[in-house]
Formats: C-alpha cells, structure tokens, sequence
C-alpha cells in the first residue's frame, strides 16, 4: 500500500518492468518505488522541482532508463534520468507551442519522439528524444481553436458525497473550450 503526505495529492502512475513512479501535484515531487520481496514497493529515490507543479502524465522512455513528464501547473515537460544514486533532471522545455497546461505525453515505441497534448493551445507538441535531451521539433495545433487560450479554473469541478451517499457537484463547472 502507498500512502502520500497530507497536502500531497498524487497526479501521475508510471510502472517499467520492475519501477514504479509517482508524481505529487501538490509539492512537485517525484518519488520513485522499487518492487521488494512479496510484492511490496520501498522508496528508492525523491525528487522535488517546480517544473513537476500539477504532474498529470508520465511516460517511461523506450529504453526505461528516463521519464517524461508533463508539469500542468508548471506549463513544463521535464526529462528525469534514473540512475544508481537515484532521479537526476537533465531537461526542462518550457513556453512552446503544445505545453500550454499539459495533460498528457506519450513516448513513441522507436524512442525517437515525444507527444505532449496542451489543453490551452489546443495543440500537441512535437519533441525529439532520441539525443538524451528534449529538442522541440514543431505542434499539430487545432485550427478552430488556435490562439484561444481558455480559463483553466473553469475546467475543474468538485464534488463532495453527502452522508446518504449522493454526489453533489460544489466547484465551478463550464465548457472546457471558449465559445466560437
């Protein structure tokens, strides 16, 4: 079982073979498991950075020996290294076209490419991987919705359940996309 710290809230899950990877949103940490005996996961390293601020997506390089991730609140793509002592940072790509809020990447089985979906430009970023480090190729943009931006507390809402067990809705709602 995996526990995080209060104020601590968990954005991103990524397993490789014997790894497994959880992104805090909350304090823009990182920590990396290990499987032990009997299944159990033991913390084998953290490590915190700004560039990780709303981690909603990781991905694992082809080769497991990296990992991608998309920093929401961080408008960020951070390449993390996993070395013997433990995670290192050794790429940040930020204020591109596709990284605007992103919420999801994806690496390409070659290990050659990165895809990153930016919610607020409506686009996915292009990013060569296949050097070690993050070299911004171009985006795919949506040509609707190009240059719109959109308001990023209207996209979230909460909910809370009553005692009875209905859902209430209690945040703000709204379109995730602006008007046309």
């Amino acid at each position: 079982r995996l526990t995080v710290q209060p104020k601590s809230y968990p954005g991103a899950v990524a397993l490789a073979s014997n790894m497994g990877l959880v992104a805090a949103m909350a304090d823009s940490t990182l920590t990396l498991y290990e499987s032990a005996p009997g299944g159990v996961l033991k913390k084998r390293s953290k490590l915190t950075h700004s560039s990780f601020l709303g981690a909603l997506s990781i991905a694992w390089s082809a080769d497991g020996s990296a990992l991608f991730v998309a920093g929401f609140e961080a408008n960020a793509v951070s390449l993390v290294k996993v070395t013997d002592t433990g995670l290192k940072l050794t790429g940040l790509l930020t204020d591109k076209l596709g990284l605007n809020h992103p919420t999801s990447l994806v690496a390409s089985p070659d290990g050659r490419r990165l895809y990153v979906a930016g919610l607020c430009d409506h686009a996915v970023a292009i990013v060569d991987v296949s050097g070690g480090g993050l070299k911004y190729v171009g985006a795919l943009e949506h040509p609707k919705y190009a240059g719109a931006g959109c308001d990023v507390k209207l996209v979230f809402g909460m909910s809370q359940v009553s005692d009875d067990g209905s859902e209430e809705e209690s945040g703000t709602g709204g379109p995730l996309y602006p008007s046309a």
